[in-house]
């Protein structure tokens, strides 16, 4: 090719990328991701700054917050989305985005869906190592300040016949304030907790296995819980059994019932029966 060819080349390239720059549709798509976004999860807000193309093929929302039912959930700088280049040859409108959460990763995979359910819009979501501290919401749902490292990764459920999310999450050096005055310690401690679990029509998490492994103690748990709108108010359906180590059994011995402890199972392990709600959970000995 020619130099002047090549540079005319070049300049017709520059002249299309900076018009497609400035003339690019910012607002009204700001303005239809958000609505959209808002019409899937009833009580969201969210506002984005700016919305910008990139290259290659990609578009950069930035300045975005979020928040449900008049509580922030979350702050990010931006969140960069681009094609999925596998479904374009599977002639499938799908698009992949990352981000940066809490001082980790997040990655997904979103869907053009008619029904604005969220298993129909999702295909997968990956994370790492997000600090659980920075996320604010949670000590709003919770009531509790909770830390640690969270790894994991969410996707549609592989049975056809069922409409839902298969999670799966790894939590490393965590925390979980406690709010019982009687057992003298602010805080329980979890150095690595594992779970399988599934959202099941978008209102039942079905936890299948939760594993984990602490200084104060170590248990398993399973069983369900029905989500509400008012997320506090969510029923709780668990079956929990923990072997508390030696310091954390004698703390124990000061507050609960000797007669409950004489029941304890082989190796010193509790059965427990978790219920009423989120903000208000029952504990029962089994």
């Amino acid at each position: 090719m020619k130099p002047k060819i090549l540079l005319y080349t070049l300049y017709v390239a520059a002249a299309v990328a900076v018009s497609l720059y400035v003339r690019f549709p910012g607002e009204p798509l700001r303005d239809y991701v958000t609505h959209r976004a808002e019409q899937m999860l009833p009580g969201l807000t969210l506002a984005v700054a700016d919305v910008r193309p990139a290259l290659p093929a990609a578009i950069r929302f930035q300045g975005i917050e979020a928040g449900y039912r008049g509580l922030p959930v979350l702050q990010l700088d931006q969140v960069r989305m681009a094609p999925e280049w596998g479904s374009m040859l599977r002639l499938e409108a799908a698009a992949v985005f990352k981000t940066t959460i809490g001082g980790g990763s997040l990655r997904g995979v979103v869907h053009r869906s008619e029904n604005m359910s969220l298993e129909n819009l999702v295909s997968r979501i990956e994370f790492n190592e997000i600090q659980l501290a920075e996320l604010r919401i949670l000590d709003e749902l919770f009531g509790r300040r909770i830390t640690g490292l969270f790894s994991g990764k969410i996707s549609r459920l592989s049975e056809s016949s069922a409409k839902g999310l298969e999670i799966q999450v790894q939590l490393t050096n965590a925390a979980i304030e406690l709010k019982l005055p009687a057992l003298q310690r602010d805080s329980v401690s979890v150095k690595q907790l594992q779970a399988e679990a599934a959202l099941v029509d978008g209102t039942r998490l079905q936890i299948k296995r939760c594993e984990f492994r602490g200084p104060e103690f170590d248990g398993e748990l399973v069983g369900s819980i029905e989500l509400k709108s008012d997320f506090a108010s969510s029923v709780i359906d668990l079956q929990a059994s923990a072997k508390p180590h030696t310091v954390f059994m004698a703390e124990l011995k000061k507050i609960v019932p000797p007669q409950l402890l004489s029941g304890k199972g082989r190796g010193g392990t509790f059965s427990l029966q978790l219920s009423g709600t989120i903000d208000k959970p029952r504990y029962s000995f089994r």
